[in-house]
């Protein structure tokens, strides 16, 4: 091991233990289920742990694909640790200003169940979203996951039902029902049959759970139907207990575990089936698959582009004075688009500092981490104040979910 290596190691063990310091300065538990709990977790496994395999080249895979200069790996590494301490400097500076949120004790009225009215809501929510899911698949060559099945090229069919979509509307404007909406609703439906343990309660939530599972599964993608398993653990942990302890914990993982192999297993070929493979690749894009395009942002900005100066931002009917700059796109384009067939149109997305560096370089990860701070921050103190409910646990689970992405997806395809 050289000193170089010596010096990456050390860093990269050092490094989460000032973001946790932070965290529990700010009263956060770390097996609690709060919003900056469950990101720092997440965060810390996507975008952060997998930089240890990208620098030594243990990844074979990434390896193939062009990570081989471990200087920029360790630029990775030192990008995404510092942003991670700057985002939970922000939320302690803002909990010692504003006060503590997060810390606040499981409530007396998590039994409350839904009303007559919400309940209403809900059902009229869960159909619209499963209507619009319905002329979506309407609106596909092929449906995905039908296409796996019959042994055909799914990854081709993926393609054209997400990046390269051709239908009126964009891609979006359906994913924004089956994506959001739906999970939302399911999660509600659960939470209210935890607690209700009525029959009917049970039913709707077995068929809004049928409905998500289905639409999960349907692009033949892997990462949804995982969400749809962790979305219901933290409801679960929710409603019960709001801490989680070794026992539950284990759970937690192994369900995780589980549902992953099964998920890969689903869309891995008859042929190329083996249980190891599949634990190596589980491992590669768990730990490596969200932060390895970082590498590729920081190699071609500015060296082989200048910085974008905010023109990766959408731009709609050109009210802005510059062109839109696809930037995932471009590039895969640039570093991965030899790594898949020519008629597939990919996109390369990535942890969100990345993107806030190849606009304004140094000071994107600075900007970016003490914005994300400051939203985990003001949306913990708003879910604090709501009364416990099923519609609240639903909507906080949602939420969880939704900003856990941020780990793995640039800023641009997470608000637009």
């Amino acid at each position: 091991m050289t000193l170089d290596d010596s010096i990456f190691l050390g860093i990269y063990l050092l490094f989460p233990l000032l973001p946790f310091a932070l965290m529990s300065l700010s009263g956060i538990k770390i097996n609690s289920i709060t919003i900056p709990s469950v990101f720092f977790c997440y965060y810390l496994c996507l975008s952060y742990i997998g930089t240890l395999p990208l620098y030594f080249g243990w990844s074979v895979y990434n390896a193939a694909l062009g990570l081989d200069e471990p200087g920029i790996i360790f630029e990775c590494m030192l990008y995404s640790g510092a942003t991670l301490t700057i985002i939970f400097f922000t939320y302690f500076a803002s909990s010692a200003w504003w006060g503590p949120a997060g810390v606040r004790k499981p409530s007396t009225d998590s039994k409350i169940s839904l009303s007559g009215g919400s309940r209403t809501v809900m059902i009229g929510a869960l159909t619209i979203s499963i209507l619009v899911f319905i002329v979506y698949l309407f609106l596909l060559p092929k449906v995905p996951l039908f296409s796996a099945f019959l042994g055909e090229n799914h990854t081709y069919y993926r393609s054209l039902a997400a990046n390269a979509f051709q239908g009126p509307g964009r891609y979006h404007h359906y994913a924004l029902f089956f994506e959001e909406i739906l999970p939302f609703t399911c999660f509600v439906f659960f939470a209210n049959a935890l607690v209700e343990k009525s029959r009917i309660a049970w039913i709707i939530a077995i068929l809004s759970t049928t409905a998500y599972t289905f639409s999960a599964l349907a692009l033949a993608t892997k990462a949804p139907l995982l969400w749809m398993i962790f979305g219901y653990m933290l409801v679960f942990f929710i409603q019960r207990s709001q801490r989680l302890n070794w026992r539950s914990g284990l759970i937690a993982i192994s369900t995780i575990l589980a549902g992953s192999v099964t998920v890969l297993s689903l869309f891995t070929t008859f042929a190329t089936y083996n249980l190891q493979k599949i634990f190596v690749s589980l491992g590669e894009r768990v730990f490596s698959g969200s932060i390895a395009p970082s590498y590729f942002y920081l190699k071609l900005f500015p060296a082989e582009h200048d910085f974008l100066l905010g023109s990766s931002l959408p731009n709609p009917g050109q009210v802005f004075p510059w062109e839109s700059f696809h930037l995932t796109r471009w590039v895969w384009q640039q570093a991965l688009s030899h790594s898949t067939a020519a008629h597939i149109t990919g996109s390369a997305p990535t942890v969100f500092w990345v993107e806030m560096y190849a606009n304004i370089g140094l000071l994107g990860p600075l900007l970016g981490g003490l914005i994300v701070g400051a939203g985990l921050y003001f949306a913990q103190a708003f879910f604090d104040r709501l009364p416990r409910n099923p519609v609240q646990v639903g909507l906080l689970v949602w939420f969880v979910l939704y900003i856990i992405k941020l780990a793995e997806t640039n800023l641009t395809q997470y608000f637009f």
